[in-house]
């Protein structure tokens, strides 16, 4: 991958979105390319910019809508998502990657240099995953696991 990793960031704080470009700006290898407040701006700016990596707060673009802000049919289907989220929206997350989200991080958790790696290694074409959420999904797991496991026993 040739030049600076392309990074837009959509999210409704404005202090976030400057703080994340200006890490962004601050770091070899990676480029804020814009920044969005809202779905529409979010879509807009992804057609015209066609970033690399895209970091989107779920609370920002609802995730029913982020095929508006990803279109997979447009010439520039290579765009990765990163959701940012808070503890307790696991649920809405799991969605984001079922719409094609490629990683998360836990918003007001992470870390600038896990904010970094995370841009890093989607625009490598690798999954990122917080801790958390891969707690969440394995606690999840288990629970559904312990519930099957009940019902096969009454079941006999």
């Amino acid at each position: 991958m040739d030049g600076p990793i392309r990074t837009l960031i959509v999210d409704n704080d404005a202090l976030f979105r400057k703080a994340t470009c200006a890490l962004l700006e601050d770091t070899e290898g990676m480029i804020a390319v814009g920044e969005a407040r809202d779905e529409q701006e979010a879509a807009a700016l992804v057609r015209e910019l066609h970033p690399d990596v895209v970091l989107i707060d779920v609370n920002t673009v609802p995730l029913d809508s982020l095929q508006s802000v990803m279109p997979m049919d447009q010439p520039y289907p290579d765009s990765k998502v990163i959701l940012l989220g808070v503890r307790g929206q696991e649920y809405l997350v799991l969605e984001g990657f079922r719409k094609g989200a490629h990683g998360h991080l836990v918003k007001g958790e992470s870390q600038p240099f896990e904010i970094v790696e995370a841009i890093r290694a989607v625009n490598r074409g690798e999954s990122v995953l917080s801790p958390h959420m891969a707690g969440w999904i394995l606690d999840e797991m288990a629970r559904k696991r312990q519930c099957q496991l009940a019902q096969d026993r009454r079941g006999r």
